[in-house]
């Protein structure tokens, strides 16, 4: 998946603020940050983030917007992504996913 430069730029300088965010565990903050983005602007900052602040920032989103999200994250994430959640939850992701397919 090519990243487009503005994207890319979005990714570089959110990246380090969602990371302290999540470090410093103000979770609704890091929450309200990711859910201004465009999924695939989001796609590009989860990707940007190291193994273990993905996995919590993508947990962060609410259900739709991680099912919208999810199509536009390079393949070897939405692999991660399918190793670590849940399988209910990876379920509901995939369904609202194609209902809005």
């Amino acid at each position: 998946m090519e990243t487009s430069e503005p994207r890319q730029f979005v990714a570089e300088i959110l990246c380090p603020e969602i990371t302290e965010l999540l470090d410093q565990r103000l979770e609704s903050e890091a929450r309200d940050a990711l859910s201004e983005l465009l999924p695939p602007e989001l796609a590009d900052v989860l990707a940007g983030l190291d193994e273990s602040h993905r996995l919590s920032a993508f947990r962060l989103l609410p259900g739709e917007m991680e099912a919208e999200v999810f199509p536009h994250l390079p393949e070897d994430l939405r692999l991660e992504l399918m190793g670590e959640l849940p399988r209910k939850r990876l379920a509901e992701i995939l369904e609202i996913g194609r209902a809005h397919v």
